[in-house]
């Protein structure tokens, strides 16, 4: 915790910081009146500590590192920030910011993140800014220049309480230390008195102190040598005060020893060089190890190795890990890679990878609290080739996934168009075929008739007609042979094709439907790898229902139970959420729905109204399917959609594929596809759930998420 201690300094403690090297080394010689920081291309990048003078103060100018020199390794830039907390310890007085009036660069605008992250965000309240200049202007003119030069700066200097001040780069200017020691002296006093410090500059200074110890340890034999020969050369009062001086200077140069070298800068140099090599085994093994953590995480649980298997494509998991995995999911398949096996394997715990990470467990470097995180360069590079690789590797299986189901869908619907050309051809084969029997009929019929008609006129002919007086004039009576046929019955239908072209369709159709049947059992197998653990939010659960403690299951009670109020409870609506959400990628889970004659569910918006009525439909934020109590199946669209369903469901399999806008509804029991919203989604969704009404306790049954899946 950040902190300052109180209490008057004999010396003042200034660090200076910046990301221009030449420019904190001019001001730094300025402020102690002589040349001791050497402005070249090495010194730039490191450390140093002078004392000196200002205005008759005593004060030590401790400069920082760049911290934005290109050719600085990180290690090499940790190792540096740290040498410069123990070279001001217990910690300074002031941090002077240290920039170029004249050249404001895009890091200088960095440098108040850095301090933050390097020394904690409250010692902006011990910064001020020190604004390098060349030249003769005054106070006014200076002020003046500040005042007009971009927002870029007065914006900078605002984050540090609008504390700045000008200083000329000439160190032999003396005129000007008064004043800079008085704006420093009362930003001290503003900030309490004393100097700042944190839990990194009390871990320097224990480091420094304890190495002080060794140090002088070292060092006794020889002061005691020294102080024999003192007292043979000089009398008692001369002695007192060589002796003092001896040890002052003993003292000075154990502490700047101290500074530069103490466990503390060790540790950070050796973990910035490199992990340390750990033996594979206690028994001098030749072969060391110098792998990363990740090397020994399961993937499933991020956690070290504890048993570890590995699977026929070279992946290894925690065996209970991998068990449970496989617990949940009907198809077996590795679930780094996804590598589908035809049967499970026969795993054994690999013992060598098993004492490998215990090794690493055991002698792993304990990271120090409040310390900064030293970054291995190369590893952050191969982590991002090796994520390079197994995105072009990625591509080349979505290539593959692409064609596959390019050549699916040509063989598909090639076949489909062959049956409905087949099936047409066969209509306007069959409707040919009767039309010519129709014509033979007809033809048969016309030449009976003709047949008729000419033995009538025979007849006629060879019998001497008579009529008879007392008949009309325009009735005439013929004879008529028995044998003659009656005409009047004999009929031919105009219009004989009536539902053939149906009849052919619904064949079609009925094939039609039974490959997308087919095709959704196939589909919902290769959803299951997309399975999610779905648990039941209690918070979110109308008093009226009771979520079971594993949060599987839910049913409706005939009675409000007494819950905490809270924003996320439905207060009017029996529905409970899933604590889990989703902003992307693809997710599925299965609900066992049993016999019960009403439910509801699908996803709903993390933002939606949960207190009063409301209705339900995507443009509130709800994507749901429900059974309502006369067995209807319903889309919750606007207005509603009826599903037609011939096999009542059990399990009801759920799919969100958020970046393409779907929520599709399967029965997990025969993967038929019942439904599929389409939209776009632009909120985190949660999966909805609702038992539906008691009726009359013929619905008591309780909604459970399953765990395992279906085999279809």
């Amino acid at each position: 915790m950040d902190k300052r201690t109180k209490g008057s300094a004999k010396e003042l403690r200034l660090m200076v910081v910046g990301s221009s090297g030449p420019s904190q080394f001019q001001l730094s010689n300025a402020i102690l009146g002589r040349e001791v920081f050497q402005n070249d291309t090495s010194s730039i990048s490191t450390s140093v500590k002078n004392a000196g003078e200002l205005a008759g103060r005593r004060v030590a100018v401790i400069n920082g590192p760049n911290i934005y020199d290109k050719d600085m390794s990180h290690a090499k830039r940790v190792l540096e920030l740290r040498r410069s907390k123990c070279l001001c310890i217990p910690g300074p007085h002031a941090f002077l910011v240290a920039f170029d009036l004249d050249k404001i660069s895009p890091n200088d605008m960095k440098t108040t993140k850095h301090l933050k992250k390097r020394f904690g965000k409250s010692c902006l309240k011990n910064c001020m800014v020190l604004l390098a200049y060349e030249g003769n202007l005054d106070g006014v003119a200076l002020d003046n220049k500040v005042k007009k030069t971009d927002w870029h700066l007065r914006e900078l200097i605002e984050k540090y309480g609008g504390r700045f001040h000008i200083y000329r780069k000439n160190w032999q200017d003396r005129s000007q230390d008064r004043e800079l020691l008085r704006k420093i002296e009362l930003m001290v006093v503003s900030s309490g008195g004393g100097h700042y410090s944190n839990r990194t500059f009390q871990k320097a200074e224990e480091s420094v102190k304890k190495e002080e110890k060794k140090l002088r340890k070292k060092r006794a034999v020889e002061i005691e040598k020294t102080w024999s020969k003192m007292e043979k050369q000089y009398i008692a009062e001369d002695m007192c005060i060589q002796k003092d001086t001896y040890m002052a200077n003993v003292s000075a140069e154990i502490q700047a020893k101290a500074e530069l070298d103490n466990e503390w800068l060790r540790t950070s140099l050796a973990r910035g060089l490199g992990t340390e090599v750990e033996k594979v085994n206690k028994n001098n093994m030749a072969s060391t190890v110098n792998l990363s953590e990740k090397h020994f995480l399961c993937s499933l649980c991020r956690n070290i190795f504890c048993n570890p298997v590995t699977t026929p494509c070279g992946h290894s998991f925690c065996l209970s890990c991998l068990s449970q995995f496989w617990s949940r999911h009907q198809s077996r398949y590795c679930p780094e890679c996804r590598r589908l096996f035809p049967e499970r394997p026969n795993l054994s715990v690999n013992h060598i990878l098993a004492n490998v990470a215990e090794s690493y467990q055991k002698n792993r470097p304990q990271k120090p609290p409040d310390e900064e995180p030293v970054v291995d360069v190369t590893q952050m590079i191969q982590e991002r080739l090796q994520k390079i690789d197994r995105l072009k590797y990625s591509l080349d299986c979505q290539k593959s996934s692409y064609l596959r189901e390019v050549r699916e869908s040509q063989k598909i619907f090639s076949a489909l168009v062959s049956a409905m050309e087949k099936s047409h051809k066969a209509v306007v084969a069959g409707i040919e075929e009767k039309q010519k029997e129709e014509e033979k009929r007809v033809d048969a019929l016309i030449k009976e008739i003709q047949e008729e008609i000419q033995e009538l006129k025979e007849e006629t002919s060879q019998t001497d007609l008579r009529i008879s007086a007392s008949q009309s004039d325009d009735v005439k009576q013929v004879a008529v042979t028995s044998e003659m046929k009656d005409w009047s019955k004999v009929t031919v239908e105009t219009d004989p094709c009536i539902g053939v072209t149906r009849r052919a369709l619904s064949e079609i159709l009925e094939k039609t439907k039974a490959e997308v049947n087919r095709l959704a059992k196939a589909e919902l197998k290769r959803i299951e790898k997309y399975s999610v653990d779905v648990n039941l939010s209690a918070k979110t659960a109308h008093p009226s229902l009771f979520v079971s403690d594993d949060r599987k299951q839910v049913r409706l009670t005939d009675k409000l139970q007494e819950v905490p109020e809270n924003p996320k409870r439905f207060d009017r609506v029996a529905d409970v959420l899933a604590k889990e959400s989703f902003s992307s990628g693809r997710c599925y889970w299965e609900v066992e729905v049993g016999e019960k004659i009403e439910w509801k569910l699908g996803v709903a918006r993390q933002s939606i109204n949960r207190k009063g009525k409301f209705t339900i439909c995507p443009a509130n934020g709800f994507w749901i399917l429900s059974l309502k109590a006369g067995g209807q199946y319903v889309a919750n669209t606007s207005p509603t959609s009826l599903v037609a369903l011939e096999h009542r469901p059990r399990r009801v399999g759920v799919f969100l594929d958020y970046a393409e806008g779907r929520l599709s509804f399967f029965c997990a029991d025969t993967g038929i596809h019942i439904y599929t919203f389409t939209d776009k989604f632009s909120d985190r969704l949660h999966p909805l759930f609702s038992p539906g009404r008691l009726h009359g306790g013929r619905n008591a049954a309780s909604l459970m998420i399953s765990s395992t899946f279906c085999s279809i």
